[in-house]
């Protein structure tokens, strides 16, 4: 990889400035991710081990200290001087666990050596299904399930999952398209997008109506972003809200907006799908199932709610994806 900067003169004055100011770099680098994830079972054969730095390394030192164990020859391929993947030249073995690390010989370019890390140990399963990556866009409801998970990034199986937070409306289409246009784009990726539900109004037909039309153009303004860089799209539906927040309005507006969403991807086979989290928490009512709720006075979902979307969230992944 070649980097390119622009050349700066300095004048001498400059230059004293310069070294009087500067501070050199002695602060050691460190792993922050990696798929597959430590522990991680089912991992497709066909996998692809990943690894990110808190900073730009030296890249041949990198690769001199990575081992994987059983050993196995393979390639690197660098998408910045913080992130590489390693591609097995082969299928792994089946049912076989792994065990692969970055020793601390490892350097940034001031020369500070790798902080301790690892090994990291990883299961196959039997399949060569491809590796996704999931990047989940929402505010508290979507911080909330990644706190339920314990880790940002998360691994499942051969997915894992990235957490952006957006902007409220009507901030919130400017800040997903910006963090579309910034997402390194790796592995089959899916984009999975939601409103809060505090975005969701009731108390009249007029205000209801307003409401999911404006709803409605933000999921089409953020599905024609995302399509613009080639990311398939999961809409999430509208999240139920405790009784003490719901009025017949509400739930007719919820009602609707899960409609027009499945009519919207109807209208995008194959780029869009809908996954329904309305019916995962709500109760025949429409109201946010008093088991999932955090309590009678705040519609996030519980530890409980959360273990409800995993179950109905993966399986549906594994269907479409």
């Amino acid at each position: 990889m070649m980097l390119y900067a622009r050349r700066r003169v300095l004048t001498p004055l400059l230059v004293l400035a310069a070294f009087a100011c500067e501070q050199p770099d002695s602060t050691r680098p460190r792993i922050v991710s990696t798929y597959p994830t430590n522990g991680a079972s089912g991992v497709p054969t066909n996998t692809q081990i990943r690894v990110a730095f808190s900073e730009a390394m030296a890249t041949a030192s990198v690769e001199a200290a990575f081992s994987i164990t059983p050993a196995t020859a393979g390639e690197f391929e660098w998408f910045s001087d913080s992130l590489f993947y390693w591609k097995p030249e082969t299928l792994l073995a089946v049912q076989t666990l792994y065990s692969f690390a970055v020793d601390t010989t490892a350097a940034d370019p001031a020369g500070n050596r790798l902080e301790p890390a690892g090994p990291f140990q990883f299961n196959t399963g039997d399949t060569a299904a491809l590796p996704a990556m999931v990047y989940m866009l929402g505010r508290s409801v979507m911080a909330g399930w990644f706190d339920h998970w314990g880790t940002d990034p998360y691994a499942h199986g051969r997915f894992t999952f990235e957490y952006h937070a957006v902007q409220s409306p009507p901030e919130i289409v400017a800040s997903a398209q910006a963090i579309i246009d910034s997402l390194l784009l790796c592995d089959q990726p899916v984009f999975f997008f939601k409103l809060c539900f505090v975005d969701f109004v009731g108390g009249d037909s007029l205000s209801a109506q307003e409401n999911l039309d404006r709803n409605v153009n933000y999921v089409d303004s953020v599905y024609a972003a995302a399509s613009n860089r080639g990311l398939k799209m999961i809409a999430g539906s509208a999240l139920p809200q405790v009784a003490s927040a719901t009025d017949q309005w509400l739930v007719w507006n919820h009602r609707q907006y899960n409609q027009k969403l499945v009519a919207l991807a109807a209208q995008h086979p194959g780029t869009l799908e809908v996954f329904n989290m309305y019916s995962v928490l709500a109760d025949s009512a429409g109201n946010l199932d008093p088991a999932y709720a955090t309590n009678s006075g705040d519609s996030h979902p519980n530890e409980a709610g959360y273990a409800a979307l995993d179950s109905a969230l993966f399986p549906f992944l594994e269907a479409h994806y």
